[in-house]
């Protein structure tokens, strides 16, 4: 009375196959995908701080334009020209405009 193997049907076989191949499928897709997106957000973590840098670099010079346009140090270098200021009492007026009431 020995059992009798049944051999599975064919399409069952190739339905486990198709199964298997799915899952590795699935799990090499999945490890490759992560990759790519620690890959990605490295890239713009660099970037973020790039621009980071550039924006304090851009306000430094900011500052110093001005520092260097500053009403002081243009009458300083104008002083050290020989050129001298006077602050004049006159105002200016617009001729010619008309106002609409």
């Amino acid at each position: 009375m020995s059992k009798s193997k049944k051999r599975s049907p064919r399409i069952f076989r190739f339905a486990m196959r198709l199964l298997v191949f799915s899952f590795f499928l699935f799990l090499v897709s999945t490890i490759s995908l992560n990759s790519q997106e620690i890959n990605i957000n490295a890239k713009s973590k660099k970037i973020q701080e790039e621009m980071t840098t550039l924006k304090s670099d851009i306000d430094g010079l900011k500052i110093q334009k001005q520092e260097l346009s500053s009403f002081s140090r243009v009458k300083e270098i104008a002083e050290k020209k020989g050129y001298t200021y006077q602050q004049s009492s006159v105002s200016a007026n617009v001729v010619g405009v008309e106002q609409n009431k």
